[in-house]
């Protein structure tokens, strides 16, 4: 929630409701005075938007202010996958994984996950100081596109593989 007598948004975590859908509520407490917008977005297990909405709610003291959003249904994915070095067959740990403007980076366990990506088709980017990039078109699907485990050449290695994934 954000709005007038605000300093910074006042943000909660709803439980998420059946999965036949339905109502949730979030009851929030001694706000100030005034108009506020309240903003809901679903995401899902890795924290890509899913769905969206907000309303216009108008604070007065003493009073209980009922609002309610409507959420609509995103175009985004979470594109996933797990980067395995091609020498080692160990994990490809901190490789920037770019999918059109979205990005993220490798963990510990070379996995990855770029969110809120658009549907479609996307440049797919590996870029790192350890290991070769390249670039190559992927087609994003929702509600998830897994591309699997992906090797990377290190960059003391001079042949790029035949088919990098």
């Amino acid at each position: 929630m954000s709005g007038e007598g605000l300093t910074e948004p006042v943000e909660k975590v709803a439980e998420r409701p059946s999965p036949e859908g339905g109502e949730v509520t979030v009851v929030f407490t001694d706000l100030p005075v005034g108009n506020k917008t309240v903003t809901a977005n679903a995401e899902d297990r890795y924290g890509t938007k899913r769905a969206i909405g907000s309303a216009e709610a108008n604070i007065v003291a003493g009073q209980t202010a009922t609002v309610e959003v409507e959420l609509n249904l995103t175009n985004f994915a979470s594109v996933i996958g797990r980067l395995v070095n091609a020498r080692t067959g160990g994990p490809a740990v901190g490789v920037t994984v770019k999918v059109g403007e979205r990005q993220a980076t490798s963990g510990n366990d070379g996995f990855f996950v770029v969110t809120d990506v658009t549907e479609g088709e996307s440049q797919l980017q590996f870029s790192s100081d350890d290991y070769r990039g390249y670039t190559k078109t992927i087609t994003v699907t929702v509600p998830e596109t897994d591309l699997g485990e992906i090797l990377l050449l290190p960059q003391q290695l001079m042949e790029p593989p035949d088919q990098p994934f």
